[in-house]
């Protein structure tokens, strides 16, 4: 796997991947639930005893975020699909729909990981890839290239227009940050944009001191450039100090569709030591959900997700799908001081 490995690494290119499925499930609760929690802030009261942010090691159940992520993606009859996931057995596909052709399963534990994989298989002959996380809960995306999303008509939530990770071999806040800085400044330009024309930032809001400073810190220098107008909101899915498996993927799905529905989410409960850090910063966080409007001279809404796993730091750009319709008509000034 180590061939795979070097792409996000090394090679500056990234080829734009389509997110034409998405699928989740905690306590029964499916991807239309998880949405309208997004919009009405309220993520936080069901994920606070740990729902979302504890692993488990029950994956006995049937994965119902996995399934509703292929039913969601409405592949037309005899798609090869490729799975990669944290989850050995594949029999539950065929509850999806039994024409789906199983051209290959992998594994991966970590969404970094999962990315560089569905990179590669892209690239060859695979047309759709699944990727997939089981815990105390399941989640998951589909994928498929921007070509073939159109082929086959699908719904295109949002686009991964950029994906960076920088592995780091010491935990100490220094080497954090560095890593932190140098993904978030590489994605940057895979996507060839800079950190004012990201609308929306995903955090990984970890509760450990040394990852929330380093986090912070890095976030300050990289996005400085637009320092004392509030011009990128910022939230996470996570609200307590452990993560689960599905936590990375429910934070992509997060951002996908507030990318999809054009809003910018609600975070009425960041920790106040972020809060604190970012007086006098780009970031705010929203009360409310609101309308997502394009700046003046922008064309499309960017978003962005910040990433800590496996020693590994990743930051990745997401953004609209392509639309024929011009977006001149819902373009407004930046937000005053």
């Amino acid at each position: 796997m180590q061939y795979i490995r070097q792409n996000l690494k090394q090679d500056q290119s990234f080829g734009s991947l389509a997110i034409i499925g998405m699928g989740i499930s905690w306590r029964g609760c499916s991807l239309d639930e998880f949405e309208h929690r997004i919009y009405q802030g309220r993520l936080s009261s069901n994920l606070a005893d740990g729902d979302l942010c504890l692993p488990s090691s029950d994956l006995s159940h049937l994965p119902s975020g996995l399934i509703e992520a292929l039913c969601n993606a409405q592949l037309p009859p005899s798609t090869p699909v490729a799975i990669v996931s944290n989850l050995g057995d594949t029999s539950w596909i065929k509850q999806v729909n039994s024409s789906i052709i199983l051209q290959q399963t992998l594994p991966a534990t970590t969404l970094l990981e999962q990315l560089e994989i569905a990179q590669v298989l892209l690239s060859e002959a695979i047309e759709v890839v699944l990727l997939g996380a089981v815990g105390n809960g399941s989640a998951a995306i589909v994928l498929t290239t921007l070509e073939t999303a159109q082929r086959i008509q699908s719904r295109i939530y949002a686009t991964i227009n950029a994906a960076s990770l920088v592995q780091f071999t010491s935990a100490s806040k220094l080497a954090l940050s560095e890593a932190i800085t140098q993904s978030c400044q590489q994605s940057l330009a895979q996507a060839n944009i800079t950190a004012a024309a990201v609308g929306y930032l995903e955090l990984w809001h970890s509760g450990l001191p040394d990852e929330a400073a380093a986090e912070t810190a890095s976030l300050l220098d990289v996005y400085k450039a637009n320092e004392g107008d509030l011009t990128c909101a910022v939230g996470t899915v996570r609200v307590n100090p452990e993560a689960s498996p599905i936590t990375p993927i429910a934070s992509l799905i997060k951002t996908a569709l507030c990318l999809y529905y054009r809003y910018i989410p609600a975070m009425p409960q960041l920790a106040s030591s972020y809060l604190d850090a970012w007086q006098a910063s780009c970031f705010y966080t929203p009360v409310y959900s609101r309308p997502w409007f394009v700046t003046v001279g922008a064309k499309r809404r960017y978003a962005a997700i910040n990433l800590l796993e496996a020693n590994q730091a990743g930051h990745l750009i997401l953004t609209e799908a392509p639309s024929p319709e011009s977006l001149e008509l819902s373009s407004f000034p930046p937000t005053p001081k």
